[in-house]
């Protein structure tokens, strides 16, 4: 049963403030809030990717790994949770320091812009950010047809 308070769904209000809270930058009070949704609502994937994007601005990235699979277990066709989940694989590079592990976080963040490509083909942002993975995976051809199949789409 979901809960409801004076004909409006709480989860889905509770997620309006944490995206509310988000846009002021104040993370805490949107993991707060998306944490109440979640709650409520545990089978809603935008609350999980919502959340997963918070915890990513906070350089929370296990978490936020994790609230994006769980986003993807409930609906594997949810676009938003590839796409963002590649911006936590790229932090995820950026910091490491063991090659074999920043070779498979460049590799997840590619499968996910393939898939979110998959998802959502005009989407020129989607190829603009796999261009990015290319050129650090040194496959120049591919990041500038990834960038010229971007450009078209604008």
């Amino acid at each position: 049963i979901v809960a409801k308070k004076h004909g409006c769904d709480l989860a889905v209000f509770y997620n309006s403030m944490a995206v509310a809270y988000s846009n002021k930058d104040n993370h805490k009070k949107a993991l707060d809030f998306y944490t109440k949704a979640i709650r409520l609502n545990k089978e809603n994937a935008a609350y999980y990717c919502n959340r997963g994007c918070s915890y990513d601005d906070i350089d929370k990235l296990d978490e936020a790994l994790k609230d994006y699979a769980r986003a993807i277990e409930i609906d594997d066709e949810f676009y938003e949770a590839y796409f963002n989940r590649n911006f936590t694989y790229d932090k995820l590079w950026k910091i490491e320091t063991d090659e074999v592990k920043k070779k498979q976080y460049i590799q997840n963040r590619m499968n996910d812009l393939k898939k979110a490509i998959e998802l959502n083909p005009n989407n020129h942002s989607a190829y603009e950010k796999r261009a990015e993975a290319h050129n650090v995976m040194l496959r120049s051809g591919k990041a500038r047809k990834d960038l010229i199949k971007s450009q078209q789409i604008l």
